[in-house]
């Protein structure tokens, strides 16, 4: 997730406070990505993606910081990894002008800088115009996913 200074530095109480409360809703997330898809014509069902978000709450927000620590340790993946992603990350607000074209949830540099260290067989793919779920993205960065995907798991199970 791209976090402001003040955001990084208030996620440090976050374990401590999980312990506690872990059902604390702690950031409240209405969900413009969301918001996004439906506006780009995407059909689902609201009450398993709400719009108007679901807030992270301490329990969860640790565990994605230990997941995150320990991801970036490396992790030793012993069958062939595909990592796949958007070419750039943005702010999720629908004011944003390439919010249907990049990813507004997760920090695509992040992505590259731990990719390599899941293991010995990684191959990454970054797919311009894509978003956060690439098989969402407009139909050009789709198609291409998918294709990559196509190809990955073909080589894979030669």
């Amino acid at each position: 997730m791209p976090l402001s200074a003040w955001q990084a530095a208030a996620m440090r109480i976050v374990p401590t406070l999980a312990r506690f409360q872990p059902r604390r809703v702690v950031v409240p997330a209405p969900s413009p990505y969301t918001t996004g898809l439906r506006d780009r014509g995407w059909v689902f069902d609201t009450a398993w993606k709400r719009p108007e978000g679901v807030g992270a709450t301490a329990g969860w927000l640790a565990a994605t910081l230990a997941a995150r620590t320990r991801v970036a340790g490396g992790l030793g993946i012993r069958v062939p990894v595909l990592v796949a992603s958007a070419d750039s990350t943005g702010p999720d607000r629908l004011d944003n002008p390439r919010h249907g074209s990049q990813d507004t949830v997760v920090d695509v540099a992040a992505i590259e800088r731990v990719a390599a260290g899941l293991g010995s067989d990684v191959e990454r793919l970054v797919v311009p115009g894509s978003i956060h779920d690439l098989a969402l993205s407009a139909d050009e960065p789709r198609e291409r996913y998918l294709d990559a995907v196509r190809v990955f798991v073909d080589k894979v199970l030669e």
